[in-house]
């Protein structure tokens, strides 16, 4: 189980610089990739984000990748003194006779300085060569991050859901023989409303077992039982939908998990069940909230 906030960063000297690849991860319905770079191109764009979609299944992530230069970047003296010559050379084409400054030679170093011998694509650019491992480190220590905080989330569902399964286990004690009590009941409230009046038997013994069995529980619990067992497989990994991600799977059985509690809440004619089905309820909410972060 991993949840969908992480962090993961990887730094990696090279001649060209220092490459840099930050991400960070939070919580989305679906996988939306935020990308910003000014050192790469479309192909090693296209490629980076072919690794993410394939490391990630949901969350909104962004990416950040940066060339910066390093102090064990070694300095090419050479460079500079030919970038100075072709400024000059530049500004004679032009008309314009003048001795560059540094800031000038600067500028133009940043701007137009092809990087091939020392690692960098054409323009400064990163290639997925020299970008690829870095890439895949990043996402490996995001994913070591999510699976953290996911372990952490599971340990916390797993309690919950213990609780619900006591709360569902009591519920079944306390309305064992539920309609049998709510028969009797009846025919008690009834016999007393109509003692004087004519009533055929057979028809009121009809509707009050048609009243009585509208308020047993038991299919309620047993569907319960099933639904909250599903569950704690999805939680262990052990269902087979956990292979298409557990997050998602989740949110659909705490919403029939919810439906039970409230058809058992609707039935419930004793205000003591009323109470653990309002304890259950809470704790659900409290398992939803979790589960939003679940990938």
């Amino acid at each position: 189980m991993k949840s969908m906030t992480g962090f993961g960063r990887e730094a990696v000297d090279t001649p060209a610089g220092q490459i840099v690849v930050e991400l960070r991860t939070v919580n989305h319905r679906g996988l939306d990739i935020k990308l910003r770079s000014r050192d790469i191109d479309g192909a090693t764009e296209n490629a980076l984000l072919a690794a993410v979609r394939v490391a990630l299944k949901r969350g909104s992530v962004s990416v950040n990748v940066e060339l910066a230069p390093t102090k064990t970047a070694a300095f090419d003296m050479g460079w500079y003194q030919d970038l100075a010559r072709s400024v000059t050379a530049l500004g004679a084409s032009l008309g314009i006779a003048t001795t560059p400054d540094l800031a000038t030679i600067a500028v133009f170093a940043s701007n137009h300085r092809e990087g091939q011998e020392r690692g960098a694509s054409p323009r400064g650019r990163l290639s997925w060569e020299l970008l690829g491992a870095v890439v895949d480190r990043a996402l490996t220590l995001l994913n070591e991050s999510r699976s953290r905080e996911g372990a952490s989330l599971q340990t916390d569902i797993r309690q919950r859901l213990r609780h619900l399964a006591a709360i569902a286990e009591e519920l079944a004690e306390r309305t064992g023989g539920s309609a049998e009590r709510a028969s009797a009941r009846l025919h008690l409230r009834v016999g007393a409303l109509l003692h004087d009046a004519a009533v055929d038997p057979q028809r009121l013994a009809q509707e009050v077992a048609f009243l009585a069995d509208r308020a047993d529980v038991t299919e309620e619990l047993v569907r319960l039982r099933a639904h909250l067992q599903h569950f704690a497989n999805l939680v262990d990994g052990t269902s087979p939908e956990a292979a298409a991600g557990v997050g998602r799977r989740m949110d659909f059985w705490l919403q029939e998990i919810g439906r039970e509690f409230n058809t058992l809440a609707s039935k419930s004619q004793d205000a003591d069940l009323s109470v653990l089905v309002v304890e259950a309820k809470a704790e659900l909410e409290k398992i939803r909230e979790q589960a939003q972060n679940i990938e």
